[in-house]
């Protein structure tokens, strides 16, 4: 059949107003052709005669205006370019499109299916997107790419009075940007982005409230792949080959503005590609960012990256904060992809709670494909997670995939606890990285927090335990590990570790063995300082026959003190008061160190090193068993010259 004509409407300094229309390029097996709507001021709504937004019978508002260009068979379709032209910088150039629909699909299943065309929407000034849909869906044919390019851009949904549009039930109504593939095609991938056009001092800004932004695919063995999610607030080409954000590769003086992100969703489902954020501050408020890999096993969901560049030396705010939201990344057959949040130039990063929502980023596996790893960084910064937030990488019961790594750096590293313990009277986790995998292959994370202070408080829990077969992950504090995840250097001289009321537990109680704890490095920590009722653990406590043996314990620093809070009049301290460093075993295996043939629920040794060791007021140091296996042992070793003081404390082995 022949192909579709373009339709194109223009007013090079002129207003277009597109109200309750459709625009329409429909094609089946000819090409389609574009549909080009540019002027001054470009405005796309759905109102009535006295300018009130049209609804419907129960008052939900409806969206009647659509410009859609569409192709049901062989023929490609055409594009949809919409963008505001006038360059008078006097003027309020904008771009508004509320309650509108703009699609570009491809709606044939075959193989021989025509292509979606590409969605533009293009300000030199101003873009508001209001309580409309954006987007590019596909079956048989390729999708194409949605772009969203302004001075500054704001995403939401909102009335006449700026308050959040919900339904007749009380529901928040969404705007939604989507490039999705519902069969072998390709998903066409999401950029939006803030440009400075004129040189000036302006601060873009990009932001985005009330959206749900989706590149998805099913992720089946014969489906396609779901395309990239790029917002970033910048008109710096920062693409690498492969269209992934280069955050090493941000010219110097680039103009970068701020970008807030509330009560939003961004989701990358099944075989897919980035979602990277981009802004001189990066704000996140109740959103959910979440990436999964889904598909077959041959291919790999890649990383959610999120960077701020700015120091904007404002000690009440961080330049990159997680506030009240989660980030996700789900493995099942196929490998996640990481999770990235850096703070650059001397920023700080924080993850912290509203009043309603705790934040939580995870990386998980429940399959074949491995988690993840987690990367919070503000090298010249500061990183705080605080109370009650949690940072996860979890392995499943039936997963057979490795857990992913999590690594916190940072100039000051602060992980704040909740204050409590659960009903168990266990410290409830901060940061995890356990595993409960039934297969030997399911084994955990390791876990590595680096900086020059280190600050662990308030009943923090870190842990990396094991309860079945999978082998737990060693965890290392003031430290940089290697490919093996043994210790290696700080990359911070002279840096200080303080627990406080903080606790660090790699436990086992199943069958797989326990992880080791490391805490200090022989040349660069000067200060290790576990008080105030913080405990450390590697025990053994078996629940079934054949338990795996426990970790070792390393604390190494110039200068160690190990204390318990002060007692009361009595001279008394109560349970979690008590600082303990355990590794005990009630294992019944009969193993016994080194015995290769069987060494289940061996304990493993604990060793403490440095210059001046002090361990007192009551603190407990112990290696013990009250089954068959053995115990490890327990060295406090001092450097040549230097000194170990034993006051009112208790070391058992």
């Amino acid at each position: 059949s022949g192909g579709a004509g373009s339709i194109s409407l223009q007013a090079v300094n002129g207003d277009i107003a597109v109200n309750s229309s459709t625009v329409t390029n429909s094609v089946v097996d000819g090409p389609g052709n574009n549909i080009t709507i540019s002027g001054g001021t470009v405005t796309l709504q759905s109102v009535d005669e006295e300018g009130n937004p049209i609804v419907d019978a129960e008052g939900n508002p409806i969206l009647v205006t659509e410009i859609s260009a569409n192709t049901s068979g062989s023929g490609n379709a055409g594009s949809i370019q919409i963008e505001s032209t006038q360059d008078d910088e006097l003027a309020t150039d904008e771009l508004s499109i509320t309650q509108s629909t703009i699609t570009a699909s491809s709606t044939e299943t075959e193989s021989a299916a025509g292509n979606a065309g590409n969605i533009s929407v293009q300000a030199d000034a101003d873009i508001v997107i209001n309580n409309s849909e954006i987007s590019n869906t596909v079956f048989g044919g390729d999708g194409n790419n949605i772009t969203i390019s302004g001075g500054t851009v704001t995403l939401q949904s909102v009335d006449e009075e700026g308050s959040p549009i919900v339904d007749t039930e009380g529901n928040p109504v969404l705007t939604e940007i989507s490039a999705n593939t519902s069969g072998s095609g390709n998903a066409g991938s999401i950029e939006i982005t803030s440009t400075d056009d004129d040189d000036n001092l302006t601060t873009d800004e990009l932001s985005i409230t009330q959206t749900t932004i989706e590149a998805s695919s099913p992720g089946t063995d014969d489906s396609g792949s779901a395309g990239s999610i790029l917002i970033a607030a910048t008109g710096v080409n920062l693409l690498d080959d492969e269209g992934n954000l280069d955050i090493n590769n941000i010219p110097q003086g680039a103009m970068i503005g701020d970008v807030e992100i509330n009560d939003s969703q961004l989701v990358n489902n099944g075989s897919g590609n980035n979602i990277d954020i981009l802004g001189g501050t990066v704000g996140l408020s109740n959103t959910q960012i979440t990436i999964a890999a889904a598909g077959s096993g041959e291919g790999e969901s890649n990383a959610i990256s999120i960077t701020s560049t700015e120091n904007d030396d404002n000690p009440d705010t961080a330049e990159l904060g997680v506030n009240g939201s989660n980030i996700t990344a789900a493995a099942t057959n196929e490998s996640a992809g990481s999770i990235v949040l850096t703070a650059l130039g001397g920023g700080d990063l924080a993850v912290s709670n509203t009043v309603e929502k705790s934040s939580e980023i995870s990386a998980s596996t429940a399959g074949e494909g491995n988690a993840g790893n987690i990367e919070l960084t503000a090298a010249d910064g500061t990183v705080t997670v605080q109370s009650g937030s949690t940072i996860s990488s979890d392995v499943g019961e039936a997963a057979t995939g490795e857990g992913g790594d999590i690594t916190i750096q940072g100039g000051t590293v602060t992980i704040d606890g909740p204050g409590e313990i659960d009903e168990d009277g266990d410290p409830i986790p901060t940061i995890s990285a356990d595993t409960s995998s039934s297969s030997t292959s399911g084994a955990g994370g390791s876990i590595l927090i680096d900086g020059s202070q280190i600050n662990i408080q308030n009943e923090a829990l870190i842990s990396a335990n094991t309860t079945d077969a999978g082998a737990g992950g060693n965890i290392l504090v003031g430290l940089q590990a290697d490919e093996a995840s043994q210790p290696s250097p700080s990359l911070y001289d002279d840096n200080v570790v303080t627990l406080s009321n903080g606790n660090i537990f790699a436990e086992t109680s199943g069958t797989g063995d326990a992880g080791n704890i490391f805490i200090g490095d022989t040349d660069e920590t000067e200060t290790v300082t576990i008080q105030a009722g913080s405990r450390i653990s590697t025990n053994v406590n078996p629940t079934a026959d054949d338990t795996g043996a426990g970790g070792g314990i390393s604390i190494t620093g110039d200068t160690v003190i190990i204390q318990s809070t002060d007692t009361d009049a009595d001279g008394n301290l109560s349970a979690d008061e008590l600082t303990a460093i355990t590794a005990n075993t009630a294992s019944n295996d009969s193993g016994s160190p080194g015995d290769e043939e069987d060494e289940g629920g061996v304990g493993g040794d604990i060793k403490i090193a440095g210059n001046s060791i002090e361990i007192n007021n009551q603190s407990v140091i112990s290696a013990n068993t009250t089954g068959a296996a053995s115990a490890g042992s327990i060295s406090v070793e001092a450097d040549e010259e230097g000194s170990i003081a034993l006051d009112n404390a208790e070391v058992s082995a």
